[in-house]
């Protein structure tokens, strides 16, 4: 049976499944949902607000770990070979995915998510500073690392 996305969203609201709305400038809006099923359901859902369309992202187990991106990744880097390296440096990744995916269309970049929601010890260098360039063949050039945490971003002499 086809229901409207906005009666769907009016049933969750009534319902109190959702609650404590904020404003994300430049990304819409972000509320609690207290339900499995409204999580299913509202993923994917389009809502005018203030005149504006606002499309509620799907919910994923893995939004709130720790995760990098791989970027200018070499063509002969596989995800095995991305995992092996990030395990020999005692950072087991969870999922090795396509950074930008668009139907068949995926991108060479990378995003490699962790099993913790903070930055693991495995992506700081010895003397202390995160992790920002990984050679994965000493004679390729360096594939950058972008961290989830903008701070860990930034270039420090």
């Amino acid at each position: 049976m086809w229901i409207p996305a906005a009666q769907i969203w009016r049933k969750y609201l009534h319902q109190g499944c959702v609650r404590d709305f904020v404003r994300i400038p430049h990304q819409g809006i972000g509320f609690v949902c207290t339900s499995e099923e409204a999580l299913r359901c509202l993923g994917g859902v389009t809502l005018k607000v203030c005149d504006t369309l606002v499309t509620i992202r799907k919910y994923s187990l893995f939004d709130k770990l720790y995760y990098v991106d791989l970027q200018r990744l070499p063509f002969n880097v596989s995800d095995r070979d991305i995992y092996n390296w990030f395990v020999s440096r005692g950072a087991r990744p969870v999922l090795i995915t396509a950074t930008h995916d668009h139907g068949m269309l995926k991108s060479r970049a990378r995003t490699v998510y962790f099993n913790s929601v903070a930055c693991p010890q495995g992506l700081f260098e010895p003397n202390g500073e995160p992790l920002r360039e990984v050679f994965f063949d000493p004679a390729d050039k360096p594939c950058f690392v972008q961290h989830r945490m903008f701070k860990y971003n930034r270039y420090a002499h």
